[in-house]
């Protein structure tokens, strides 16, 4: 069942993994990419290689 998260939910979920997705449109397309990323103080901080992934982002 989907529902919506509590802002403690997600700093629980966040903090306790290391590699994420994201939606990236581009083209009319959305792409899910996989991210590796640290979360602290409600601040998401990702890595990624240069190219395709980093295009659609900026």
């Amino acid at each position: 069942m989907l529902s919506k998260l509590t802002e403690k939910q997600i700093d629980n979920l966040a903090t306790r993994q290391v590699i994420g997705r994201i939606g990236c449109p581009t083209d009319g397309k959305t792409y899910i990419v996989h991210i590796n990323y640290y979360y602290k103080n409600s601040t998401v901080y990702a890595h990624s290689a240069p190219g395709m992934t980093i295009d659609m982002m900026r």
